[in-house]
């Protein structure tokens, strides 16, 4: 592998690492033809579905690189041989030996599982109780973005609106409830001011989560039905509850339609998911740059572990609505960089996008390690008067401290994710 703008520090040398990043083949993934992480990827077709390409160290899947010198190097072995030259002091004091973020690059051909991820103190809790099914102790905080139009479910609807399609679905769905039951939620809703309506939308939920497999069969077949007569809900998330419900009638993920906001992202929008905020992609490709972790609590729509104390625990029942945001051109330093980025993200990583209006783009590694990734086109990079010519899938570590580098984009989309120090 050539060296990139390297330089020597001891017996290490500190220059971008070309990185070999697995692929994950889940269920819900879309056929190779099909895929934006197949086409990203090196790996050679197969029959499997093409689901999530992982650029990192996280322990689950660790990107590698091949040295000249030593042959195939673990990228998270790597790092922890050298942690204040690849990391940077200020992270590594402030954290493990270990990089804080990781990207990743989805193709959803169907409904992922409903799914919350909890925070840091969560983490560790149920880390401790389970350290199989929670293998770590980070935070989840993931910035989606959309590479194509993507539709998902996340955040909860209004009580009102929750009680109101389940009136409209009728008995099928409700004649186990206690006589009275939903409007009464309803007039505790409007007339006290101490009751939190994330609390009565917790219980309502609660309830429904208690059924046993054959209730929630007859459950979703009743909304099924109220959704063909009447489609009071939108076409897609029709589409979506009767695709699904085809194969498993008797999962519980399906009653989250109608407690579940719908949305849709255009190519290039995104949303911050916090930990906590109940969701579920249904269809697109999509960029996630998030806090190094793989926690997940699920809750339905899928044949894993579903873990319905904890997901119900740990999630955001207030109503809120999610702020679609879009990149801007990144105006903190002048001359213009190159660079477009999400001025409202409030994270301990950033997310930059190269403009594709610019042919080039500079960066700095400041002190902290980067992460790039070439989406579509072609990139020369140029650091320390060395050259190297990079195509769509390829991606690269940065190492703290290695300075100053540029970019011939020429229309590309490159990602650039870096660590923001909370403390300064």
């Amino acid at each position: 592998m050539s060296q990139v703008g390297s330089k020597n520090a001891g017996s290490f040398v500190i220059k971008p690492q070309k990185l070999l990043c697995p692929v994950m083949h889940y269920a819900w993934g879309k056929c190779w033809q099909d895929s934006r992480v197949a086409a990203l990827s090196t790996k050679a077709p197969n029959k499997f579905p093409w689901a999530e390409l992982w650029v990192g160290a996280h322990p689950k899947a660790p990107c590698g690189f091949v040295d000249l010198a030593s042959g195939f190097e673990n990228l998270a072995a790597y790092i922890r041989s050298a942690p204040d030259l690849f990391l940077g002091k200020a992270l590594v004091l402030d954290k493990e030996a270990e990089l804080p973020f990781l990207f990743k690059v989805l193709s959803v051909g169907r409904a992922l599982s409903i799914q919350a991820h909890p925070n840091s103190k969560q983490s560790q809790l149920l880390h401790y109780q389970d350290s199989a099914r929670y293998p770590d102790t980070n935070e989840k905080k993931e910035l989606a973005v959309a590479l194509t139009p993507v539709e998902l479910l996340c955040g909860f609807r209004s009580l009102p609106e929750i009680v109101g399609y389940l009136k409209n679905v009728g008995a099928g769905a409700t004649s186990w409830l206690p006589t009275g039951y939903l409007d009464d939620l309803e007039i505790r809703a409007a007339i006290s001011d101490n009751i939190c309506e994330g609390d009565l939308i917790k219980d309502l939920l609660r309830k429904f989560l208690s059924r046993d497999p054959f209730e929630i069969s007859q459950i979703s077949l009743a909304i099924r039905t109220w959704l063909e007569a009447k489609r009071d809900l939108s076409q897609p998330e029709i589409h979506h509850f009767s695709c699904f419900h085809q194969f498993s009638p008797e999962d519980p993920g399906l009653i989250f339609f109608l407690f579940l906001r719908f949305l849709k992202l255009e190519t290039m929008q995104a949303i911050l998911i916090e930990p906590g905020t109940v969701h579920a992609y249904l269809s697109g490709d999509i960029v996630e740059c998030l806090t190094n972790s793989d926690n997940v609590i699920r809750g339905g729509l899928t044949e894993k572990f579903c873990d319905f104390e904890s997901l119900v625990e740990i999630a955001n029942f207030e109503p809120t609505d999610l702020k679609v945001m879009a990149p801007s051109p990144d105006t903190s330093s002048l001359p213009d960089n190159g660079w477009m980025k999400f001025a409202d993200l409030v994270a301990p990583f950033s997310l930059q996008i190269s403009r594709q209006d610019r042919d080039e783009a500079s960066a700095n590694t400041d002190g902290g390690p980067e992460l790039l990734f070439v989406e579509s086109g072609q990139i020369i990079l140029s650091c320390a008067a060395e050259t190297h010519i990079l195509s769509a899938g390829s991606a690269l570590f940065m190492p703290a401290h290695l300075g100053r580098y540029d970019l011939k984009t020429q229309g590309a989309r490159v990602f650039r994710v870096s660590w923001v120090d909370c403390n300064r």
